[in-house]
């Protein structure tokens, strides 16, 4: 999966999953990743 890329040049996915280790967390990581792609008109 690719990740949307913030202003400091972080992709978000790799953020979101760093701070989402549990399977609940990951499943939320993806909802989030999937979101925000929406909202930049990007693809997952």
């Amino acid at each position: 999966m690719c990740g949307v890329v913030d202003s400091k040049g972080n992709t978000i996915d790799f953020y979101l999953r760093e701070k989402g280790q549990t399977l609940q967390g990951e499943k939320s990581v993806k909802k989030q990743v999937k979101i925000i792609n929406q909202l930049f008109g990007l693809t997952a």
